[in-house]
């Protein structure tokens, strides 16, 4: 018997005391605030009683609004408001009003996993799909595969000779390639153009291809991944952006272990995802997974200077992946 079976026994016909709960998000990236909504929507559908109100960085709102619309969400300067109304330090509180506060790191989710307060039946970690929108605006072709070419953080940078040989791979096979992204990380305030720089983006279009950065919002690029026919990239938040449809993934990995990123859909782990990684012979793979809570080190670069685990991996791992998740579309 689960704890919800024991409380119902105990308290039979009693309704639970509706609650407000607030939620204040870190300022994190895209992909950790989009893995935060395996939990909200766990908590609306096994806690009706729990009234979800969420403090989100602004570029997270509309996406957030539009895939779980039953919270209530609040922008930063909101939640200024409501500090000034109830006079804490955090977001807010006022316990003679049942409000309380719970920020949100990616750890609680963990914890509130190894509590078995979120049961570890794969349906709870299904990522949240995304109501769809229409993109014909954007005049795409039916054949076309999103390579997202931002990155903030240079360990998870894909270097730019594999990201040229993906896109004419996808050229020479009669696939549109689309790049994706914006030039600036809102999370981070930092730029996220580097290595592929703008001119090799007007090289690339040149050529065949599309670029949809800057032009799209979050839920636009969801519809249109969605009508994809892959999403490749290597470790970054448009990769979790595409997990809210069904579309195959290629998921690349350097610096994280893949088991604790690599989303669930459909009640399955890796549901048409392929993953690359760097070959085992790079004994530093996994750095920021393995040695984070052992060194103080910004995992972002790599901790011995080389970046060893972007060089050993190969176009031709990506390419070989992008052709079996084409091949094996579970949409089909």
């Amino acid at each position: 018997m689960d704890i919800n079976q024991l409380l119902q026994k105990c308290v039979s016909g009693r309704i639970p005391e509706e609650k407000h709960i607030y939620f204040f998000l870190n300022k994190s990236g895209l992909g950790d605030q989009i893995s935060r909504l395996t939990i909200f929507n766990y908590i609306l559908k096994h806690y009706p009683y729990i009234k979800l109100k969420v403090i989100a960085p602004d570029y997270f709102i509309d996406l957030g609004k539009h895939c779980l619309p039953e919270i209530k969400w609040f922008t930063f300067a909101q939640a200024q408001q409501l500090k000034k109304r109830f006079g804490n330090e955090i977001a807010i509180m006022a316990d003679k009003d049942g409000l309380t506060t719970m920020r949100m790191p990616l750890v609680w989710q963990a914890y509130a996993a190894m509590c078995d307060e979120i049961p570890m039946d794969p349906e709870n970690w299904n990522y949240v799909k995304c109501p769809l929108v229409d993109v014909s605006e954007f005049n795409l072709p039916e054949n076309y595969v999103i390579i997202p070419i931002m990155h903030t953080a240079p360990a998870r940078e894909m270097k730019v000779s594999i990201l040229q040989d993906i896109i004419n791979f996808c050229l020479a096979n009669g696939i549109t390639p689309v790049l994706s992204g914006k030039n600036e990380a809102a999370a981070l305030n930092g730029t996220v153009l580097r290595g592929f720089t703008r001119l090799d983006i007007e090289k690339e279009t040149s050529k065949g291809a599309i670029s949809l950065i800057d032009k799209t919002t979050t839920i636009q690029l969801v519809s249109i991944m969605d009508k994809s026919k892959a999403v490749i990239g290597l470790d970054n938040g448009l990769l979790h952006l595409a997990a809210l449809s069904d579309v195959p993934i290629v998921y690349g990995f350097s610096s994280v272990e893949p088991r604790t990123r690599v989303p669930y859909r459909h009640a399955e782990y890796a549901w048409n995802v392929e993953v690359v990684t760097p070959p085992e012979s790079v004994a530093c793979r996994y750095c920021q997974s393995n040695m984070n809570f052992v060194y103080s080190h910004d995992f972002k670069f790599c901790f011995f200077g080389d970046y060893r685990c972007l060089e050993q991996t190969t176009s031709q791992m990506y390419i070989e992946a992008l052709k079996k998740a084409i091949d094996e579309d579970r949409r089909k």
